[in-house]
Parts: C-alpha cells; sequence; structure tokens
C-alpha cells in the first residue's frame, strides 16, 4: 500500500535522509536546496492565474515549458556557482544554422507536440499561458 503525505516542514530530516539513500539521489530534492530558494519562485504559476483571471481573460492553458531544458540549466547554474565562472555558450553570433540553434529547435518541438496532446509538466524554465477573450 502506498501513502502519500504532504510535505511540512516537520519532515525535513526524514525527507533529506530518503533523497540520499535513493538510488537517483538528486541535490535539487534537497530541502536545504530547495527551501533556499522558496522565496525566489513562489507560485509563480498561480500568480500568472490570477494576474490573467483578474484582467478579464480566460484561461484555455496555462502550465510549465522548457521541462526538458530544466536539468541541463540547473547542472550549468550549479557549475558557474561552483566555478565562480560565467558559464555561456555562443550559439553562433546569430547563425540559424548552429549545431545547438538546431538542438534547440527540436527539442522545443518536441515539447510543444506534448503539450498539445494534453501532457502536463509537473516544472519547467517557464510558464506559458493561452488564453482568450470573453
Amino acid at each position: 500500500m502506498i501513502k502519500v503525505n504532504r510535505y511540512s516542514d516537520e519532515d525535513k530530516e526524514i525527507w533529506n535522509e530518503f533523497n540520499k539513500k535513493s538510488k537517483n539521489y538528486l541535490f535539487m530534492f534537497d530541502r536545504n536546496y530547495m527551501d533556499y530558494h522558496r522565496d525566489r519562485f513562489i507560485d509563480t504559476k498561480k500568480q500568472l492565474r490570477k494576474k490573467l483571471g483578474d484582467s478579464g481573460l480566460h484561461i484555455e492553458y496555462i502550465g510549465y515549458f522548457n521541462f526538458f531544458l530544466f536539468f541541463p540549466a540547473a547542472v550549468l547554474k550549479l557549475l558557474s556557482k561552483l566555478t565562480r565562472s560565467s558559464l555561456s555558450y555562443d550559439v553562433g553570433n546569430g547563425y540559424k544554422d548552429t549545431f545547438v540553434n538546431k538542438l534547440l529547435y527540436k527539442i522545443f518541438r518536441v515539447e510543444g507536440k506534448f503539450i498539445n496532446k494534453g501532457v502536463r509538466f509537473p516544472f519547467g524554465i517557464s510558464v506559458i499561458a493561452v488564453c482568450s477573450c470573453e
């Protein structure tokens, strides 16, 4: 039997111990890391939904985008902090035929197909909304 408990701050040590012992440990799931960033990313999807609703727009879809790029972006961010340098990649001074641009295009296209089929990603780099006037 599986039981799902809502996380509370009292569960922090239990959560972190479980995460450390898990086969697929990720530092991003450590509560110290998550809590450190908590105030930077407070319900942005919820806030956008409220602002769009308050403006009188009808929300057709709201969700996360750039799901597949979340982990590579997080790794680059971590590496730049660890090395105290800015890790960036020159995508070719605007040329459309660079390898990175082609790869990003394919990633965005695949992710768009998932969204069009109704897949809802649990997180991503961006929040996307499609609205209509009522």
